[in-house]
């Protein structure tokens, strides 16, 4: 059988996502014969059947990962450069037998540079040929692109059923088909009936089994670099860990366990026997090995090997893992822990001589907690099963909610609510309307009537107090029975039941049934909180009830305090939440719910330069934790942002995100510029060909969170805001010379020579504006590294999704509100409109689903600036074109909120003088790599 594409790889970097590319490849055309090598053809030396399938094959990628240059043999040296490497010597055939070459930078890997291999001049040459990006974050956009090219070079058919449908990656790591998340499994059945939960779609506190896997959503990119970790032969301990309440054993026991059942010996602790202890664990799992498989043991809440030690516990782990790993060469072992105890983990595996990687877990982003909302809802079978019916936006509202007043445990607290929220509707159906529907205005009731983390307690109390009447004691002794199961960090700990009172015994099995006490697994004879985000909950709610008396005002003070805090930081008034969070501390309660506020202004403060400020905010910060008995790394006097960033690190990820504007990578190309739809007879729209290279762009326009950190780095005010709410709009009122200083400065802030070199003293003669007072003289480098505000031919074909025939910047051709946000009055008689709601200011940036190359809003909200002065397009397709060299108006694109859906068209144009403002511009900027 002749090939068409032969896929070349490195197993020890990017094994799975050539496996995925081979199945997906093949689904997605009619006739494509993809040549993959799987078994490393039984170590011959370079055999004659990959000779043969790379002669056949006309098109040949070569997956790139982050660590490509990195893997080197047992003598230090490179892989690539060893005289028998496989690897090379394909491509060096590759580029002799002048093949079409696709380099594929995987998982953020960046294009090598000739430099790196002046030893080997062919894969030099095959470092001219355009390197595309594939990514498990953007894996439908970057493969669709992928089986564009491919169609456009090989002349292939694609199936036109799969057309931009090809499926998840995750299907080729399928479920068992015995799991059924409706039934009730081992631990359900040992209630009695009556006390059996009744199957929901959503968990509350209840961490997800194996039976709930069909029901788990929003780890898809963790659970594909899991198994590619797996899947590396040389990788033989991973390391999986997270925030409290970020959901390990529920990514461990339903995301990844019940997918490797078909591969794998997979066995799985949950949770760490306080008797027996983690080393005797690891060797019963080794002695359950089914030979026939590769094993993985995955052992879970590893940290209680620190919490609450045996005595020689880790000493005795270490000699087990390595007798497990050296008896067992194929075996891989897989650690859950806190990320607080990364340090103390690190060290103890330091004693074992074998690859070991890490896999964080990161508080779940926009898009994973919308996933998480609706992944039930978007599968029909689940649907019906549940009777579940969303709102409209419901899970987008959510999820913004969610990511915007939540720092830590979002998927515990996502999950609660929504619990709450479905339980509600089945109580309200009726045979007439069986529908369990979610609306937002239910949801914001539920989440102002108190804070996530203390409903997730009172809701769990509030369903046993409805099951057992009088019966149950006070709140005092119900909290005294928690308080029990709580260490001083205060996290939850495991008590053995021989520890326990008797006369306790059936207060602990209610408050077992309603999943806030759970039995260790893996052995009866111990039980803990059910989810570690409720110990300091519990101490809260403990504390509160011993000291009433003393602790009311102080609550209240607190309580009031916060909510300005709450208030302000959105509205970016860090002198305020500042302000009241140093009143706070004389208070002294409740450390855990003002420290994520002391990081998040230590974080501003000293991203902003504002040093004296960043000190104490970093300080407090250090103070509040040690309050609350966390132990933190020593506070240094220099590097204070490197320290936080230690300290929680999955915090510290969301305040990037939320005050640097994220970028995405937009390879160049040819297109036809202009209104190809025929929409419009404007001459300024006219239908030429363009040409841009390789850039980056911001996915969202810069936002008001963004832009504050400039305005408090250089003392400017804030633009004015209209009265609306700030936090993650874009920034409005901003002039044309404004968003250049921006520019300017995020440069200087990621270490790169600004792009703009700006003079205010003398008067730009090519600025023939009448109007413009300022006529600053701008000048820049279109090849420069730098932040700068795109070009109108690079605006639009990013807008059109690398120049497709699209109408919105959405990657779409009719002007839906509920997708775009723009004037969709009725009045507007376009048949490219869905008429409805006009909103009449800005929404937040990632309110709706991007297009194909993750951009947000490059239709309506704001208008954006470009750097182009305004003027008749060139004739000529023009690389690095920028425009005219002089005029009167700086070019705006996009179209805004109160723009008809013509104005939002990505072919529309506008213009004002580049020293004007308005309520409906704003900007946003790209990097030349």
């Amino acid at each position: 059988m002749a090939y068409d594409v032969f896929i070349n790889y490195r197993r020890d970097d990017t094994q799975a996502m050539a496996v995925v590319l081979e199945k997906f490849l093949h689904r997605a055309f009619v006739d494509l014969h993809v040549f993959l090598d799987y078994e490393g053809i039984k170590a011959e030396p370079w055999p004659g059947k990959l000779q043969q399938a790379l002669s056949e094959s006309a098109l040949v990628i070569t997956l790139v990962g982050p660590k490509y240059l990195r893997i080197h043999n047992e003598h230090g040296e490179r892989r690539i450069d060893e005289a028998n490497d496989w690897v090379r010597q394909e491509i060096e055939s590759a580029v002799e037998q002048n093949k079409i070459l696709v380099p594929l930078l995987v998982e953020g890997a960046t294009m090598l540079s000739k430099e790196a291999f002046q030893r080997w001049p062919k894969l030099q040459q095959w470092l001219d040929w355009q390197a595309e990006t594939i990514d498990w974050k953007t894996f439908d956009a970057d493969f669709e692109k992928l089986v564009g090219l491919i169609e456009k070079k090989l002349n292939k058919q694609r199936q036109p059923a799969t057309n931009g449908t090809i499926g998840n990656p995750l299907d080729l790591y399928p479920l068992p088909e015995d799991i059924d998340p409706r039934l009730p499994d081992d631990e359900d059945l040992q209630l009695p009936e009556d006390h059996r939960p009744e199957a929901t779609p959503y968990l509350g506190l209840r961490y997800f089994r194996r039976k709930d896997a069909p029901l788990f959503f929003g780890r898809t990119v963790e659970m594909l670099k899991f198994f590619e970790k797996v899947m590396n032969p040389s990788l033989r301990i991973i390391r999986l860990f997270g925030n409290t309440g970020v959901g390990k054993s529920s990514f461990l026991a339903a995301g990844v366990l019940p997918r490797l059942e078909k591969q794998h010996y997979a066995s799985y602790y949950v949770r760490r026997n306080k008797v027996t202890g983690l080393a005797q664990q690891l060797s019963e799992l080794q002695l359950q090995h089914d030979p026939a498989k590769p094993a993985v043991y995955i052992l879970d809440q590893a940290e209680e090997m620190f919490t609450d030690p045996l005595h020689a516990e880790q000493q005795a782990f270490v000699q087990a893992l390595t007798h497990i790993l050296q008896s067992n060469p194929k075996a891989t072992v897989v650690l859950g822990f806190r990320s607080d105890y990364l340090l103390e983990m690190n060290e103890l595996l330091k004693r074992i001589l074998l690859q070991q990687e890490d896999l964080p877990l990161l508080p779940l982003g926009q898009t994973a907690l919308k996933e998480a909302v609706e992944g039930v809802w978007k599968n029909p079978v689940l649907r019906r099963a549940f009777d579940l019916e969303l709102e409209t936006g419901f899970a987008e509202a959510v999820a913004l909610d969610l990511l915007q007043t939540e720092t830590v445990s979002t998927a515990s607290i996502l999950q609660n609510r929504l619990l709450k929220l479905y339980e509600d509707g089945r109580r309200q159906r009726s045979p007439k309307n069986p529908t369990i529907s979610l609306r937002f205005a239910d949801y914001l009731a539920l989440k102002n009537a108190s804070s996530a983390e203390e409903s997730l307690l009172e809701y769990q109390l509030q369903r046993l107090r409805a099951e057992e009447g009088q019966q149950l004691p006070s709140d005092k002794s119900l909290l005294e029975v928690l308080h029990a199961f709580v260490l001083d960090k205060p996290t939850a700990g495991t008590r053995l039941l021989s520890e326990l009172p008797t006369e306790q015994l059936s207060v602990h099995e209610a408050l077992r049934r309603v999943n806030l006490l759970a039995e260790v697994r893996d052995t009866d004879q111990a039980l803990r909180l059910s989810h570690d985000l409720l110990a300091p909950v519990v101490r809260r709610r403990y504390d509160a009830i011993l000291k009433a008396e003393n602790l009311g005002l102080k609550q209240e003070n607190l309580d009031l305090l916060l909510r300005q805090i709450r208030a302000n930081l959105p509205e970016l008034k860090f002198e305020e939440a500042r302000a009241d969070l140093n009143q706070t501390m004389a208070l002294g309660i409740h450390p855990e719910l003002r420290a994520p506020f002391a990081f998040e202004l230590a974080y501003v403060y000293l991203q902003a330069g504002k040093q004296q400020e960043g000190d104490e905010m970093a300080s407090t910060y250090a103070q509040i934790e040690r309050e609350a008995r966390n132990i933190l790394p020593p506070l240094p006097k220099k590097n204070l942002l490197e320290w936080l960033k230690r300290c929680n690190p999955g915090l510290y990820s969301q305040l990037q995100l939320r005050y640097f504007p994220e970028l995405t990578s937009i390879p160049g190309g040819i297109f036809e510029m202009g209104d190809v739809w025929g929409d419009s007879k404007k001459n300024d729209e006219t239908v030429h060909t363009a040409e841009v290279g390789n850039f980056q762009m911001c996915t969202t326009p810069i936002t008001w969170q963004q832009y504050s950190l400039y305005c408090l780095a250089t003392g400017l005010n804030l633009p004015a805001d209209q009265g609306w709410v700030r936090a993650d709009r874009p920034v409005i009122n901003v002039r044309w010379y404004d968003a250049v200083e921006y520019a300017n400065w995020l440069s200087v802030q990621y270490g790169i020579r600004p792009v703009y070199t700006i003079d205010k003293t003398i008067p730009d003669p090519n600025n023939k504006s009448e109007l413009d007072n300022l006529k600053w003289r701008i000048s820049w480098q279109p090849k420069a590294s730098g932040f700068r505000m795109p070009t109108e031919a690079e605006w639009e074909y990013a807008a059109r999704e690398g120049g497709r025939k699209v109408r919105f910047g959405n990657g779409k051709n009719i002007a839906n509100p509920a997708e775009m946000n723009f004037n969709a009055s009725k009045e507007f008689r376009e048949d490219y409109l869905v008429a409805g709601h006009y909103r009449q200011q800005t929404t937040p940036v990632r309110q709706f689903k991007p297009n194909t190359f993750g951009l947000h809003d490059m239709s309506g909200n704001v208008m954006e600036w470009c750097g182009d002065w305004y003027g008749a397009y060139p004739q000529n397709a023009t690389h690095y074109y920028a425009g005219p060299l002089e005029g009167s108006y700086r070019v705006l694109r996009g179209g805004c909120w109160a723009n008809s859906p013509v104005g939002c068209r990505v072919a529309y144009r506008e213009n004002i003088t580049p020293d004007d403002h308005a309520a409906i511009v704003g900007f946003r900027l790209v990097l030349i790599p």
